[in-house]
């Protein structure tokens, strides 16, 4: 599966743009390029790392939201990952944050790792260069200071994971 997008004002010739977006599909095929736009920069969570229950509860709050959106994107994904979703409400303590986070965990697992129905170009994983799924880790949270650990380890993998992909470029003109 390819998507194009036209890059105008930029002089190029028709062995370079085929040479190209070859490259590109070769790589999506074998999971080097998970996503079908480019790197997803504006995806990046910035939010500093959770280390007390304000930053644990904040942070685990916009992984809930950053995580559900990316999973329904079509302009991220072949197709909408309808499976996933992350259900556990948004977190208001620790208790809340610990059930959250390790919930998002599991869904992400699952998420990173479709490679049919036209989720994902390749094999999955977390945007690294490996052809197959690698899973987070990390123990699940069992008090405040694991779920921080988890929080964050969950941010890296997240932010691993969106930015990776890239576009075709159609040759426009003569």
């Amino acid at each position: 599966m390819s998507r194009n997008v036209i890059n105008l004002n930029i002089p190029r010739d028709a062995a370079q743009t085929e040479e190209y977006n070859n490259l590109v599909n070769a790589l999506g095929a074998v999971g080097v390029l998970l996503h079908l736009e480019p790197a997803q920069t504006g995806d990046v969570i910035t939010t500093a790392d959770a280390t007390d229950t304000t930053t644990r509860v904040a942070l685990a709050n916009i992984l809930r939201t950053a995580y559900n959106a990316h999973i329904a994107s079509t302009a991220k994904h072949g197709v909408a990952d309808a499976t996933n979703p992350t259900s556990a409400a948004a977190a208001t303590n620790d208790a809340t944050a610990l059930t959250l986070i390790n919930e998002i965990k599991a869904d992400f697992n699952a998420h990173q790792a479709l490679i049919t129905g036209g989720v994902h170009r390749g094999k999955g994983g977390q945007g690294s260069t490996v052809s197959a799924p690698v899973a987070i880790t990390t123990a699940d949270g069992t008090d405040a200071t694991t779920t921080g650990v988890l929080i964050n380890a969950v941010k890296a993998a997240f932010n691993l994971h969106v930015q990776n992909g890239a576009n075709n470029i159609v040759l426009i003109g003569p």
